[in-house]
């Protein structure tokens, strides 16, 4: 595993999930994902996250927040950063190089999909907070998203 930049990609009180591949070659096949990847060669954490969102929903981003890490038992950092995109960017979302489908959905609905192995653990720990942000202006708290800076 290596350190990756993931995006929670809020509009109109909804998460943006991008479905995986089903690829038995990937981990979390046919799974729904935040968006996101691995950090590659010396690319920072956000040009990552914003390298990985123009693959996958052919965006990229004007305005983006960086909230903090989850740190691994292992020690491997995840970046995550907020997005809340304009009405424009929101117009040019479409799946991308990779994954089969993009789509906005609200917690309720969040839980009932087939979320990949790391991002469910995170929405059963996180969710309840993650539902209040998707609902409001306030600033972010990363500790209750379980984030270090």
């Amino acid at each position: 595993m290596k350190p990756s930049s993931k995006a929670l990609i809020i509009y109109r009180g909804k998460l943006l999930l991008f479905l995986r591949d089903n690829d038995s070659s990937i981990p979390d096949p046919n799974t729904w994902s935040l968006v996101g990847g691995e950090v590659d060669g010396e690319e920072s954490y956000e040009q990552a996250m914003v390298r990985e969102m123009n693959e996958e929903i052919n965006v990229t981003p004007k305005k983006t927040k960086y909230l903090g890490k989850i740190q691994t038992p292992n020690g491997i950092s995840h970046a995550i950063f907020l997005v809340k995109p304009t009405n424009e960017e929101v117009a040019k979302i479409k799946i991308g190089d990779e994954g089969q489908k993009v789509e906005f959905f609200g917690i309720d609905e969040i839980k009932k999909l087939n979320l990949a192995k790391n991002v469910k653990m995170y929405f059963d720990l996180y969710g309840n907070y993650l539902e209040k942000i998707l609902n409001s202006s306030e600033s972010v708290d990363i500790t209750k998203l379980g984030l270090i800076r």
